[in-house]
């Protein structure tokens, strides 16, 4: 970064106001729609009437606008479950966990958090970026957990069902495109279908 682009940036400026946000937004579905590598930060800026010198606001280099974008998606989903995923059975929670969940990965710059490309980060970041995606494994993990131990889930052994509902529920955004339901009501369509697998038999 430039003395004078330093030199710029006020002091005590709040952490994410209105403007980042809607960098990050930008640049987070850029990333995820084109590809970090095919995505430049001028591509950015003229989608956003920035220059490059402009983004350096923001952030410190490509990678770190990466990184923010993985940050930021990952609270937009976790402040969303937290205030939405509410009282219930394990079962019925973590159906809300993957309506809340679809809605995300359905939209390019919400599904950011996903880090498909964090081998372009620092190995901080990739760090915690991996950390990031731990963190939601525990919480649907705990889900499962939840169900089995309430009786709304079979037995089962916790690693194949993350792998299960992650692999499909991922894959989510090849099926929607756009086209058809709503991403939640295909997030519900899709639990359903998964999940009777996992009811305990009559």
């Amino acid at each position: 970064m430039s003395q004078t682009a330093q030199s710029k940036r006020p002091r005590g400026r709040p952490r994410l106001d209105r403007r980042h946000e809607e960098v990050l937004t930008c640049a987070a579905a850029m990333f995820s729609s084109r590809g970090y590598a095919a995505t430049t930060l001028e591509d950015i800026g003229a989608e956003l009437g920035l220059t490059r010198a402009g983004l350096y606001y923001y952030a410190k280099s490509k990678d770190d606008l990466l990184n923010q974008c993985y940050a930021w998606s990952f609270k937009k989903l976790t402040d969303r479950v937290n205030a939405e995923l509410g009282d219930g059975t394990g079962r019925e929670r973590l159906a809300r966990f993957f309506q809340i969940y679809s809605e995300a990965v359905c939209d390019d710059a919400s599904r950011c958090f996903l880090a498909s490309e964090n081998h372009f980060l620092t190995p901080e970041s990739q760090k915690e970026a991996a950390q990031r995606v731990s963190e939601v494994n525990r919480i649907v993990g705990g889900l499962i957990d939840q169900g089995i131990a309430d009786g709304s889930l079979a037995q089962c052994d916790r690693k194949y069902a993350l792998i299960v509902l992650f692999g499909a529920f991922n894959s989510l955004p090849k099926l929607y495109k756009h086209k058809g339901p709503p991403p939640d009501e295909m997030g519900q369509n899709l639990f359903n279908f998964i999940i009777n697998g996992l009811l305990p038999k009559p």
